[in-house]
Order: structure tokens, then C-alpha cells, then sequence
């Protein structure tokens, strides 16, 4: 769209198989690199937003900024246990509204090939939203606001 927003993302390294993820904000993809930044495969989460659907004004200072406020499709990515842990910033069509009010949303893929495997719900401790998390084995380790919270998750 912009060419700066529209590839905001985040970065995460895996160090046992040595592959990097960068998982856009405004759009349903991700991109798997190899340790020499070269592209393996390009990979899309289950979101239909396929452009960063984003409203960018140029100001008479030379800078850019939002418009109106930007459609987050994706939270943040982690790699552990060869998957890629994706969290979801929008409610799927087929979730329900209570359901994803309560849970953070968290869609599991494979690091090999980028395919959907399954979806963890995760539940807030009270209103707190995830601000990080990570996953070490069959943990994964959820940091809120005010707390540190462990889940034991299965690798189905």
C-alpha cells in the first residue's frame, strides 16, 4: 500500500533448525527465511485480509502517519516445536463472539511447509490481552500485564 506500514511485522529465530519467520501486521501472511535470509516459502494465515488494508497521510513535514486507524490482523508469531504459533489479532468467521471475547486465539502451522495444523485457545486471566508469549516444549509460557501464566498445550 505504503511500502513502510504496510510491512510492519514481527521477527522470530529458530535456533534448531536455524529458520527465521516475519509475520506481516496488516495482512494473512508470513514469510519462512533460511539462516542466509533466503526465502524457503511463503506461507498465509487463515485471515482473508490478503492486502494491509491501512490509510496512510503524507504530512508537509515529509513523514507519514495513519489516517484512520489501521486494520491488526496478526498479534505476534513464535517458533517452537517445529510449528509457528500465530496470534490473531481478528475474530474468524466461524468463531464465536464469546469464545474469542475470553480466549486468545492462537493458530498453529508447520514450520516445514507453512500448512494449518489446529487452533489453541488460550483463556485471559480476567481482561489482560497477551503482550508476549513463547513456547519450549509442551509449554507455552504467556506473559500479561501483571502476571506469567504457563500452559501445558498438546502437540496433536
Amino acid at each position: 500500500v505504503d511500502g513502510v506500514f504496510c510491512t510492519d511485522g514481527t521477527l522470530d529465530y529458530d535456533k534448531q533448525t536455524g529458520k527465521l519467520v516475519y509475520l506481516y501486521h496488516y495482512r494473512n501472511e508470513f514469510i519462512t527465511l533460511d539462516s542466509n535470509l533466503q526465502v524457503i516459502y511463503t506461507g498465509h494465515t487463515l485471515d482473508t485480509n490478503t492486502t494491509a488494508r491501512i490509510q496512510v497521510a503524507d504530512m508537509s513535514t515529509g513523514t507519514s502517519k495513519f489516517s484512520a486507524p489501521p486494520n491488526y490482523v496478526n498479534n505476534r508469531a513464535r517458533i517452537g516445536n517445529n510449528r509457528i504459533y500465530v496470534i490473531s489479532s481478528m475474530m474468524a468467521d466461524n468463531e464465536d463472539k464469546r469464545t474469542w471475547q475470553h480466549n486468545e486465539i492462537i493458530d498453529v502451522f508447520s514450520l516445514d511447509k507453512g500448512n494449518y495444523m489446529y487452533t489453541l485457545y488460550i483463556p485471559l486471566p480476567g481482561k489482560e490481552h497477551m503482550t508476549d508469549f513463547i513456547v519450549k516444549g509442551n509449554e507455552l509460557f504467556a506473559l500479561y500485564d501483571h502476571t506469567l501464566n504457563a500452559y501445558s498445550i498438546n502437540n496433536h
